[in-house]
C-alpha cells in the first residue's frame, strides 16, 4: 500500500512540473506574440497613415 501511495505522489509531482512548464511556455508564447504584433503595428504607421475612425469621419460631415 505504501508503494502505491509513493507512486501516486510521484505522479502528482510529475503532473505538477508538467503543468508549470506548460504554463511557462504558454505565457512566453503570449508575450512574444504580443510584442511582435506591437512592433508590426508600429512599423505600419507612417506619416501618411490615416488613424481617424469612421465615427470621426462622420462627425466632420
Amino acid at each position: 500500500m505504501e508503494n502505491q501511495q509513493a507512486n501516486h505522489r510521484k505522479i502528482k509531482v510529475v503532473i505538477g512540473i508538467l503543468a508549470v512548464v506548460l504554463a511557462t511556455v504558454l505565457l512566453y508564447w503570449l508575450f512574444t506574440s504580443l510584442i511582435s504584433m506591437n512592433q508590426h503595428n508600429q512599423t505600419n504607421q507612417g506619416p501618411g497613415h490615416n488613424t481617424t475612425s469612421q465615427a470621426d469621419d462622420e462627425n466632420g460631415k
